[in-house]
């Protein structure tokens, strides 16, 4: 599903380029699918983990407690989430699989990259070092903690830039969100979109496509690609 914009050829290299982590790094969004699911589960609702994964794909709320409220069409308890990224938390002490091509890409990518992410900044060391990624980042990771709002504000976005020393309309964001390409859009950033994790569904692919990205990715390698199309000699 490699798909880029006609007019590549008038793109410019990036200067930074900005990845999301949850979904687009690592198999977290489907972790935390399934999870929330076991969890409504013991509350007396039965609903599918992927339906989960979906919703967060496709939402553009920053809340997730009422995001799932809206799908259930019913109140969760205000804890109902940190009680979630606590059995997270346990659950990738076993390690995170990383997701498709992210960890080549990240061990050969000459052009300068960052980590902008929903996350906490505690929880996003713990991911990255289960998913074997944290020596590869280093410490060029910002989350939305950091500005008190989460995508589709920009806000993380726009301090990743900062720190790194790039204008917005140099950076390009790798994200597998609508929540996360709003953001990006905010931001006044350019964005690719990552359809490669395993909790994305053809409906999630789809409102990605119809964000008009300049790519599509189904593995992290196409990103490589993607570049060499932009002339990039050395990536």
């Amino acid at each position: 599903m490699f798909k880029h914009s006609a007019n590549t050829d008038h793109k410019a290299m990036p200067q930074l380029i900005i990845f999301d982590f949850d979904g687009t790094l690592a198999e977290t969004e489907a972790l935390i699918a399934k999870i929330a699911s076991l969890k409504l589960k013991a509350l007396g609702v039965d609903i599918e983990a992927r339906t989960i994964a979906e919703t967060f794909a496709i939402e553009t709320l920053d809340d997730d407690v009422a995001v799932l409220e809206r799908l259930l069409n019913r109140a969760l308890h205000l804890e109902f989430m940190d009680e979630v990224r606590a059995d997270v938390r346990a659950s990738i002490l076993n390690g995170l699989e990383a997701t498709p091509g992210s960890f080549e890409v990240l061990s050969i990518l000459k052009v300068p990259f960052c980590v902008a992410s929903n996350a906490s900044r505690a929880d996003l060391i713990r991911r990255l070092r289960a998913a074997g990624l944290f020596e590869l980042v280093g410490p060029r990771f910002f989350s939305a903690h950091d500005v008190g709002v989460k995508k589709p504000d920009p806000g993380v976005f726009l301090l990743a830039a900062e720190a790194m020393g790039v204008k917005p309309q140099d950076c390009l964001v790798v994200e597998d969100s609508m929540a996360g390409i709003q953001a990006a859009r905010r931001a006044s950033m350019r964005y690719v979109a990552f359809a490669g994790a395993s909790h994305h569904s053809e409906q999630s692919r789809r409102n990605l496509f119809e964000a008009k990205p300049e790519a599509m990715l189904v593995n992290m390698g196409q990103l490589l690609a993607y570049l060499e199309k932009l002339g990039q000699v050395e990536i």
